[in-house]
C-alpha cells in the first residue's frame, strides 16, 4: 500500500522570469491536497503590480500532482505563465510510470 502524498509543479520558466524582480509573500489563498492546506504566494513587482499564485490544474494518481499559474488580483490568469497541455500529459505519463 501507498501513501498518499502531494507535489507542487511550481510556476514554469516564463513565470519565474516573469516575478524574479517581484517581492513574494504568503498569501491568504491556499490549494487543497490531500489533507494539507498549501499555502500559496503574491507577488509584488518593483511597479507596484501584484500578481498571485493560482492552481492550473491537478491530478491525482498516487498522490495529487498540482500545477501552479499566476493570476491578477481580478482572478484572470497570465496565459504565458500556465503549463502546456503537452507539459502537463507528459508529466502525468511519468507518474503513470511508478
Amino acid at each position: 500500500m501507498r501513501r498518499r502524498t502531494y507535489e507542487i509543479i511550481a510556476l514554469n520558466l516564463w513565470a519565474k522570469n516573469f516575478v524574479h524582480d517581484a517581492k513574494r509573500e504568503e498569501s491568504d489563498e491556499y490549494v487543497m491536497a490531500g489533507s494539507a492546506d498549501i499555502s500559496l504566494f503574491k507577488y509584488k513587482k518593483p511597479d507596484g503590480t501584484e500578481f498571485l499564485e493560482c492552481e492550473q490544474t491537478s491530478f491525482s494518481r498516487h498522490g495529487e500532482t498540482i500545477f501552479l499559474a499566476l493570476k491578477t488580483p481580478q482572478g484572470r490568469t497570465v496565459p504565458e505563465s500556465l503549463w502546456s497541455d503537452q507539459e502537463v500529459e507528459s508529466y502525468r505519463n511519468m507518474q503513470k510510470t511508478d
